[in-house]
């Protein structure tokens, strides 16, 4: 390292995050005191406040008017860089705490390696309650020929060396969306930067790796089911080596996509032959088992499902057990967030599901404290509603039972949720069963309701009931009620 060179360049993208830039840069002072840093900071903002905040940590500030490509913004940033090592980050970013890259660094460890990974938390919602955790490889040893590549989800290269895992995370809101237009603007944006390169570079795996991903998040499913098949039949992509590793996301698109169009009978051939495809890589099989559980469950194939389920646990257990191969791993889109928050609490809701089913009372309680709906912010599978009120009629009814049907009398969300899910299976019940299911529900609510309230007065005087029980006596009329316009709709 020559005389007065930073040891670490840290390369910042800023826009108009006002709200998120100085959390972000207070995240990285106390790396900047421990190691020999730079900051170099490219600004595509024209916001004044903007560029007052950035100077209060550096005077390495570059303009940058913002033209739809994320590399070529990066690559001013590296351009400027000087440091032994490379880091980048974005403004909607920051991390908990970097003592293990500052170990990184002063122990030495950082001259055996060419890149390091660390862990980004993906937050979903708002409040912070659910994310995703991915590796990224975001900071590498640099050399004179690197350069960022791609007008999105832009990577460098060439990277050399081997790599290492920081137990270190970044926190990035950036796919927290304010509404389904709001996502859909992204998507909008993407896709066709995305086509572009695909049709300028058509041997490059990645473009179509980064095209699936983008028609899962809007649940484009005939597009991603289109684009999957001919991915995996694709010759120039067969060549390539790489796709002993990603191809597992084309496998995990064509399920979802098939699925997604309630095609549950040929999601479950193409995952068998996924599952003996020798390009399908242990996390896309865990994804897959998922999937398939997921399949088996929409079938009230209980036994089936459970197994299923039992095998994606199984093998999370086998490859988060070798952090450097599941980093390598999850540079598969969509498997790469196999076992993930939601994804797990997927696989809670199968399980809890079978539960109910085959009348499990000790798992069924310990499976829904796992699904933690009682928290602020919840992930509810959908699939499980309507299997919560048919095993409400047809079995016995434990407490448990009523621990959960308090959280959703108690939850508007969860509660709409509940009657919209039953909405659907609704319309195609003759009038006998919806005449048991109704009768049966309306049976069990005044007995969960008798042991708070007196029997008499639930029946002649719902009125006084607090809110959470009147919805629950309300229950089955607002599914009846409702199921005229919901026919409209769909």
């Amino acid at each position: 390292m020559g005389h007065g060179r930073a040891l670490l360049s840290i390369s910042l993208l800023a826009s108009n995050r006002q709200d998120t830039l100085r959390r972000c840069l207070d995240s990285l002072r106390p790396m900047m005191r421990e190691l020999s840093c730079e900051l170099i900071v490219v600004n595509t903002s024209t916001q004044p406040e903007i560029e007052a905040i950035i100077r209060e940590y550096t005077d390495t500030v570059i303009p940058f008017l913002w033209c739809n490509d994320f590399s070529k913004a990066r690559n001013c940033g590296l351009a400027e860089a000087r440091g032994e090592w490379y880091l980048y980050i974005d403004d909607d970013e920051w991390f908990e705490d970097t003592k293990e890259i500052v170990t990184f660094f002063k122990s030495g460890e950082y001259r055996h390696y060419g890149y390091a990974n660390y862990v980004q938390r993906n937050f979903l919602d708002p409040e912070y309650k659910t994310y995703s955790d991915t590796w990224v490889s975001r900071m590498v040893q640099l050399s004179p020929e690197m350069h960022f590549r791609s007008k999105i989800h832009e990577y460098l290269y060439p990277v050399h060396g081997a790599g290492y895992n920081l137990n270190v995370i970044a926190n990035h809101t950036g796919y927290i969306y304010s509404s389904d237009e709001d996502r859909r603007k992204r998507y909008l944006r993407n896709v066709p930067l995305l086509r572009g390169m695909m049709e300028e570079e058509p041997e490059t795996l990645r473009w179509a790796l980064q095209l699936a991903q983008e028609y899962y998040s809007v649940e484009e499913w005939a597009e991603l089911e289109a684009l999957c098949r001919e991915s995996l039949q694709k010759p120039k992509y067969q060549k390539q080596a790489l796709m002993k590793r990603l191809a597992a996301t084309f496998y995990a698109g064509l399920v979802e996509a098939l699925i997604g169009r309630g095609q549950i009978e040929s999601a479950l051939p193409e995952i068998a032959h996924a599952l003996s495809s020798e390009d399908c890589s242990p996390l896309g099989a865990a994804y897959l088992r998922l999937q398939e559980g997921i399949c088996y469950f929409e079938q009230k194939n209980w036994d089936n499902a459970r197994d299923s389920i039992q095998s994606y646990f199984e093998l999370e257990e086998k490859i988060t057990a070798d952090a450097a191969q599941y980093a390598i791993w999850q540079e598969a889109l969509l498997v790469d967030s196999a076992f993930d928050m939601i994804n797990k609490k997927k696989a809670y809701s199968v399980l809890l599901g079978c539960s109910l089913m085959q009348e499990n009372t000790e798992e069924a309680l310990h499976l829904f404290q796992l699904l933690e709906w009682e928290q602020s912010v919840v992930y509810v599978f959908p699939q499980l509603l309507p299997i919560l009120l048919e095993s409400t009629i047809e079995h016995p009814h434990p407490e448990y039972l009523q621990t959960i049907w308090r959280c959703i009398w108690n939850d508007k969300r969860l509660y709409d949720m509940m009657v919209t899910e039953n909405r659907k299976k609704w319309s195609g019940r003759t009038p006998e069963q919806r005449a048991f299911l109704r009768d049966g529900y309306q049976k069990q609510t005044i007995s969960f309701l008798s042991k708070y309230y007196q029997a008499d007065a639930i029946k002649k005087y719902p009125q006084l009931l607090p809110e959470s029980g009147q919805r629950a006596l309300k229950f089955m009329d607002e599914i009846e009620m409702g199921e005229e316009e919901w026919q409209k709709e769909n």
